[in-house]
């Protein structure tokens, strides 16, 4: 019985072993980026068998704690320690929602009035609610690669605005702090749904995003974690990264599937927090980011 409880323990850690490193191979093979949704888990699976001993050597066991490390340590530098803090004067109050294709969004308006941005997916069933803006906002849509359409709303002035490639809406807008660019984006799932469409839609994003002028705050549904290679790749684009924090904004199977991959994306160091705020008729967390544009942390 011990035998096979050891022989059982090498197999799991083994598994766990290739999940992490595989995920860790998304740099080349962007299906494995799939894998870095269950990369941490695995990760942990193998330094608590690991510490515990079971059925490994001394000398395996050194040797597989590195690749526990590996699969902790992007889930640490965004949880531990939180580096940005709370800001108590922001000076741009982001929502960022995946409204659901099929929601009216029929109290949008009312939701944004105390906020200065709004990066918007999935807002085909919104049109009559987008349309509805008083005067003084600006409301720009896109027709994404999903037919669902992507929309960027502001209500600080317009300096400039478009569609990316893969119709990313944008804006950039002269907020207190300084002019700054603010992209609403949404990637297609990844493999193996549509193949390799979403490492395809991260490539064309990465050249259209370091074209933009700087600095660049990015709102989306990237279907992937925040710690994935497409969103590595998208963050080095953009010169961003995610607010710190992870936050579970697609909820299924009764709670039990919870995945964060709504992302607001700030520069580097800048002041920022981000917190859920309701589905309001999506299927998605809506995401409350409160920034200090310009702003570093202790700024």
């Amino acid at each position: 019985m011990r035998r096979s409880l050891r022989g059982l323990s090498v197999a799991v850690i083994a598994a766990s072993v290739i999940c992490v490193l595989a995920a860790m191979a998304a740099w080349w093979l962007p299906a494995f980026d799939s894998l870095r949704i269950v990369s941490p888990y695995a990760a942990v699976v193998i330094l608590g068998l690991a510490m515990l001993g079971r059925g490994l050597a001394q000398g395996m066991r050194w040797a597989v704690l590195p690749v526990a490390m590996i699969g902790i340590w992007p889930v640490v530098d965004l949880t531990w320690p939180v580096a940005n803090a709370a800001p108590t004067d922001a000076t741009l109050r982001l929502l960022q929602h995946n409204l659901y294709y099929k929601n009216p969004a029929t109290d949008l308006t009312a939701r944004l009035g105390d906020f200065d941005i709004a990066t918007l997916q999935e807002t085909r069933g919104a049109k009559v609610a987008l349309s509805a803006f008083p005067s003084g906002w600006t409301v720009i849509t896109c027709a994404d690669k999903t037919l669902t359409q992507t929309a960027v709303v502001s209500r600080f002035p317009a300096l400039a605005s478009g569609c990316l490639t893969n119709g990313e809406a944008w804006i950039r807008v002269a907020a207190p702090g300084g002019d700054v660019t603010i992209v609403s984006l949404h990637l297609v799932w990844p493999w193996p749904a549509g193949g390799n469409a979403q490492a395809r839609q991260v490539a064309r994003l990465t050249s259209d995003l370091a074209a933009l002028p700087g600095p660049v705050i990015i709102g989306g549904d990237f279907n992937q974690m925040p710690w994935s290679a497409a969103t590595t790749r998208i963050a080095r684009a953009s010169n961003t990264r995610p607010i710190d924090g992870i936050r579970a904004t697609f909820i299924k199977k009764n709670g039990l599937v919870r995945l964060p991959i709504d992302h607001v994306l700030v520069p580097p160091g800048w002041n920022a927090r981000a917190t859920v705020t309701g589905q309001n008729g999506s299927d998605h967390e809506a995401v409350l980011a409160e920034i200090n544009v310009g702003r570093s942390v202790g700024g």
